[in-house]
Protein backbone atom coordinates (compact mmCIF):
# COMPACT_ATOMS: atom_id res chain seq x y z
CA UNK A 1 0.00 0.00 0.00
CA UNK A 2 1.61 3.55 -1.13
CA UNK A 3 -0.49 5.49 0.12
CA UNK A 4 0.89 5.44 3.53
CA UNK A 5 -2.05 4.43 4.91
CA UNK A 6 -2.17 0.47 6.56
CA UNK A 7 -5.52 -1.73 7.27
CA UNK A 8 -6.39 -1.06 10.97
CA UNK A 9 -9.71 -2.71 11.38
CA UNK A 10 -13.03 -2.53 9.72
CA UNK A 11 -15.06 -0.38 8.44
CA UNK A 12 -18.13 1.23 10.70
CA UNK A 13 -20.62 3.49 11.39
CA UNK A 14 -21.30 5.93 13.63
CA UNK A 15 -24.64 7.53 15.22
CA UNK A 16 -25.07 10.49 12.99
CA UNK A 17 -24.06 8.90 9.72
CA UNK A 18 -20.56 9.00 10.15
CA UNK A 19 -18.56 6.15 8.17
CA UNK A 20 -14.73 5.29 9.13
CA UNK A 21 -13.33 3.32 6.29
CA UNK A 22 -10.61 1.45 8.57
CA UNK A 23 -7.65 2.62 8.04
CA UNK A 24 -5.16 4.61 10.16
CA UNK A 25 -1.81 6.30 9.22
CA UNK A 26 0.81 3.76 9.48
CA UNK A 27 2.83 6.40 11.32
CA UNK A 28 0.56 6.47 14.08
CA UNK A 29 0.58 3.14 14.59
CA UNK A 30 2.54 1.95 17.12
CA UNK A 31 5.27 -1.46 17.66
CA UNK A 32 3.21 -4.38 19.45
CA UNK A 33 5.05 -7.28 21.15
CA UNK A 34 7.54 -7.61 23.97
CA UNK A 35 11.22 -6.62 23.26
CA UNK A 36 13.36 -9.86 24.36
CA UNK A 37 16.15 -7.99 26.28
CA UNK A 38 19.41 -10.51 25.21
CA UNK A 39 22.70 -8.88 26.73
CA UNK A 40 25.59 -9.25 24.80
CA UNK A 41 23.62 -9.96 21.64
CA UNK A 42 25.87 -7.70 20.15
CA UNK A 43 29.06 -9.71 21.74
CA UNK A 44 30.87 -6.11 21.95
CA UNK A 45 31.14 -6.93 25.48
CA UNK A 46 34.14 -9.09 25.30
CA UNK A 47 32.21 -12.32 26.47
CA UNK A 48 30.28 -15.05 24.40
CA UNK A 49 27.17 -14.59 26.92
CA UNK A 50 24.34 -15.10 26.08
CA UNK A 51 25.90 -17.80 24.18
CA UNK A 52 27.08 -21.52 25.34
CA UNK A 53 27.97 -24.12 22.88
CA UNK A 54 26.20 -26.95 21.63
CA UNK A 55 27.07 -29.98 20.83
CA UNK A 56 30.63 -30.50 19.94
CA UNK A 57 30.89 -27.01 18.70
CA UNK A 58 33.20 -24.43 20.22
CA UNK A 59 32.47 -20.94 20.37
CA UNK A 60 34.75 -17.88 20.93
CA UNK A 61 34.68 -13.83 20.40
CA UNK A 62 36.09 -13.45 16.54
CA UNK A 63 37.70 -9.63 16.70
CA UNK A 64 39.56 -9.45 13.66
CA UNK A 65 37.72 -6.53 12.62
CA UNK A 66 38.29 -3.71 14.99
CA UNK A 67 34.93 -1.95 14.36
CA UNK A 68 32.67 -5.16 15.14
CA UNK A 69 33.25 -7.91 18.02
CA UNK A 70 31.14 -11.05 16.49
CA UNK A 71 30.52 -15.04 17.83
CA UNK A 72 32.43 -17.47 15.80
CA UNK A 73 30.98 -20.92 15.82
CA UNK A 74 33.46 -24.13 15.15
CA UNK A 75 31.16 -27.07 14.33
CA UNK A 76 31.57 -30.38 11.87
CA UNK A 77 28.63 -32.29 13.01
CA UNK A 78 25.19 -31.73 12.22
CA UNK A 79 23.44 -29.87 15.13
CA UNK A 80 26.44 -28.86 16.15
CA UNK A 81 25.88 -24.99 16.87
CA UNK A 82 25.28 -22.24 19.42
CA UNK A 83 22.43 -21.80 22.07
CA UNK A 84 20.75 -18.94 24.16
CA UNK A 85 18.42 -19.81 26.82
CA UNK A 86 15.25 -17.99 26.70
CA UNK A 87 13.70 -19.43 29.73
CA UNK A 88 10.63 -16.71 30.73
CA UNK A 89 10.61 -15.28 28.00
CA UNK A 90 8.80 -17.15 25.53
CA UNK A 91 4.94 -18.06 26.23
CA UNK A 92 2.21 -20.22 24.71
CA UNK A 93 1.07 -19.47 21.15
CA UNK A 94 3.48 -16.33 20.93
CA UNK A 95 5.08 -15.25 17.72
CA UNK A 96 8.35 -14.71 18.14
CA UNK A 97 10.52 -12.75 15.84
CA UNK A 98 14.52 -12.95 15.65
CA UNK A 99 16.57 -10.98 13.77
CA UNK A 100 20.44 -11.95 12.88
CA UNK A 101 23.54 -11.30 11.07
CA UNK A 102 25.22 -14.10 9.90
CA UNK A 103 27.63 -15.46 7.32
CA UNK A 104 29.87 -18.50 7.55
CA UNK A 105 32.55 -20.44 5.81
CA UNK A 106 32.68 -21.85 2.51
CA UNK A 107 31.82 -25.27 3.93
CA UNK A 108 28.95 -24.40 5.54
CA UNK A 109 25.62 -23.62 3.03
CA UNK A 110 22.79 -23.98 5.26
CA UNK A 111 21.71 -23.13 9.43
CA UNK A 112 19.03 -24.47 11.08
CA UNK A 113 17.38 -21.47 13.77
CA UNK A 114 15.56 -23.86 16.46
CA UNK A 115 13.25 -21.97 18.52
CA UNK A 116 12.87 -24.55 21.13
CA UNK A 117 10.84 -25.78 24.26
CA UNK A 118 11.63 -28.90 27.19
CA UNK A 119 8.23 -29.22 29.32
CA UNK A 120 7.73 -32.02 31.14
CA UNK A 121 10.03 -34.12 29.15
CA UNK A 122 7.98 -32.98 26.31
CA UNK A 123 10.30 -31.52 23.91
CA UNK A 124 9.43 -29.44 20.29
CA UNK A 125 11.10 -27.87 18.52
CA UNK A 126 10.05 -24.99 16.10
CA UNK A 127 12.49 -24.85 13.31
CA UNK A 128 13.42 -22.95 10.63
CA UNK A 129 16.26 -23.65 7.90
CA UNK A 130 18.12 -20.55 6.28
CA UNK A 131 20.31 -20.57 3.50
CA UNK A 132 23.84 -18.58 4.39
CA UNK A 133 26.76 -17.30 2.66
CA UNK A 134 30.72 -16.08 2.60
CA UNK A 135 29.26 -12.82 3.17
CA UNK A 136 27.43 -11.33 6.19
CA UNK A 137 23.67 -11.17 5.58
CA UNK A 138 20.31 -9.94 8.05
CA UNK A 139 17.99 -12.55 8.68
CA UNK A 140 14.19 -12.11 9.80
CA UNK A 141 12.92 -15.54 11.20
CA UNK A 142 9.71 -15.44 12.17
CA UNK A 143 8.55 -18.39 14.33
CA UNK A 144 4.37 -17.72 14.15
CA UNK A 145 3.36 -19.38 16.92
CA UNK A 146 5.27 -21.27 19.35
CA UNK A 147 4.00 -24.79 20.51
CA UNK A 148 4.37 -25.67 24.05
CA UNK A 149 2.67 -28.33 23.70
CA UNK A 150 -0.51 -26.92 25.46
CA UNK A 151 1.18 -25.98 28.79
CA UNK A 152 3.65 -23.61 30.00
CA UNK A 153 6.72 -23.31 28.27
CA UNK A 154 9.08 -24.70 30.80
CA UNK A 155 12.94 -24.44 29.28
CA UNK A 156 12.73 -22.31 25.93
CA UNK A 157 16.25 -21.72 24.11
CA UNK A 158 17.07 -20.39 20.75
CA UNK A 159 19.50 -22.27 18.88
CA UNK A 160 21.42 -21.73 15.87
CA UNK A 161 23.22 -25.23 14.46
CA UNK A 162 24.34 -27.00 11.50
CA UNK A 163 21.84 -28.64 9.35
CA UNK A 164 24.65 -30.85 7.85
CA UNK A 165 27.83 -32.33 8.72
CA UNK A 166 30.61 -30.68 7.09
CA UNK A 167 33.03 -32.74 4.77
CA UNK A 168 34.09 -36.22 6.36
CA UNK A 169 35.21 -37.17 9.73
CA UNK A 170 36.43 -34.32 12.23
CA UNK A 171 36.38 -31.69 9.31
CA UNK A 172 35.02 -28.40 11.17
CA UNK A 173 33.97 -25.38 9.39
CA UNK A 174 33.38 -21.82 11.03
CA UNK A 175 30.36 -19.68 11.28
CA UNK A 176 29.50 -16.21 12.61
CA UNK A 177 26.66 -14.74 14.34
CA UNK A 178 26.20 -10.80 15.17
CA UNK A 179 23.80 -8.34 16.18
CA UNK A 180 20.93 -11.42 18.09
CA UNK A 181 17.89 -9.87 18.86
CA UNK A 182 14.39 -11.21 19.73
CA UNK A 183 10.62 -10.07 19.82
CA UNK A 184 7.76 -11.71 21.61
CA UNK A 185 4.51 -10.37 19.73
CA UNK A 186 1.84 -12.04 21.58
Amino acid sequence: NLSGLAVAGATWTETGGLTVPGYYPYAGMKEVGLGIDLPNGDFESGMVRPCQSRGNATIDLNDTDPQNTTLQVTAGNQNDGAQISLNGWVDESDQVYVNFWAKADSGISTLKVVLGVNNDSNITDNVKTISVNTGWQEYNVHFKEVDCNGGDCGTTYLDFILNSDVGGAGDVANFYLDNVSLQSVL
